[in-house]
């Protein structure tokens, strides 16, 4: 617990780039453009998550949420097993010209989708 009872964050005092983001929910590519969309379910709290979600017709019970292409490549690094410094590798080899701000712009993607809740981070 930190100062007046506020909760510490549970990426506190943690090295990013060391730590293995896996996918927390689902997603689809376009077999045309190759652009991932992610779907995160419209409700997710305890009584509309529960009561409603499952009963909304199949194709409104995600937001959908089209990355762009260089997010579509670094969802597709994500798979529970590969680490942040790895994912900026990969990023630094597909667009090269992106390589002198990659490990901040990956950070910050990482972090971003963390705070949305489609990633999570394994063993945190």
């Amino acid at each position: 617990m930190g100062w007046f009872g506020r909760k510490k964050h549970p990426l506190a005092g943690r090295d990013l780039m060391t730590l293995v983001p896996a996918r927390a929910i689902d997603s689809r590519r376009d077999d045309a453009s190759g652009v991932v969309t992610v779907l995160p379910p419209r409700f997710s709290d305890a009584i509309l998550g529960r009561f409603l979600q499952p009963r909304l017709p199949a194709e409104r019970r995600h937001i959908r949420v089209v990355l762009e292409t260089r997010g579509s490549v670094l969802w597709d690094g994500i798979d529970g097993e590969t680490p942040v410094h790895e994912l900026v590798t990969s990023f630094e080899r597909a667009f090269p010209d992106d390589a002198e701000d990659a490990a901040d712009r990956v950070c910050k993607w990482v972090y971003a989708m963390y705070n949305n809740g489609f990633v999570r981070f394994v063993g945190v």
